[in-house]
């Protein structure tokens, strides 16, 4: 008979080590995908390496390269998951999925990416005006900042905060993507000031 006791007895000390990698063999062999490079599972938020990674993938494919060729772009959300086919099967399909903004046309567009392959598989342009992304709030950030006027008031000192998506104000295109920011007293007592910046053009619009 086949003694497993005596077998176990002898099994060198990595052992554990390939236990613990059999669960991860198994997610592999899933649905989730090597091409792109993500490991988190579809439950878990990408990590900062595979959310560039998936935008890496994005911005080779051909299509998307001719369609953003000369735009200034930002990908304002990056995330994946299981998605329904367009079938409308019940079986649903794995996806990276980015949220692309183009300043130069205005307008958010939502890509999906096989991630075993980084082929793209789905494209929608987006209707109304995305939530700003941590990013867009950091670039608005540092252009109250770099203004003169500004950086002066920061420095009484004052707490700048905000990112509200807003409507351009007059004399600034429709089209141009604005987030309001708002300069407080250091306690947030009172509101020193409301500025508007504009990250199509990486100006302040308006400050009152």
């Amino acid at each position: 008979m086949f003694n497993f006791h005596r077998l176990m007895k002898h099994v060198p000390r990595p052992f554990p080590a390939v236990l613990l990698c059999a669960g991860a063999l198994a997610w592999a062999q899933s649905p989730t995908p090597a091409a792109i490079g993500i490991v988190s599972p579809p439950d878990q938020a990408l990590d900062a390496r595979e959310k560039q990674a998936v935008v890496t993938a994005l911005l080779a494919t051909s299509t998307v390269a001719d369609q953003i060729r000369g735009h200034k772009v930002r990908a304002i959300r990056v995330r994946h998951g299981f998605v329904a086919t367009p079938s409308g099967a019940k079986q649903q399909e794995y996806r990276a999925i980015v949220t692309l903004f183009d300043y130069t046309m205005g307008r958010a567009t939502e890509y999906g990416l096989d991630p075993g392959t980084g082929e793209l598989v789905s494209q929608e342009t987006l209707r109304g005006r995305p939530q700003a992304s941590d990013e867009e709030i950091q670039a608005a950030s540092r252009i109250v900042r770099r203004d003169p006027a500004l950086a002066r008031l920061l420095a009484t000192p004052a707490s700048l905060a905000g990112g509200f998506v807003v409507d351009a104000p007059e004399g600034k295109p429709a089209s141009h993507r604005c987030l309001q920011m708002r300069i407080f007293s250091r306690d947030f007592s009172r509101t020193l000031r409301v500025v508007v910046v504009d990250l199509t053009d990486d100006t302040v619009a308006s400050s009152t």
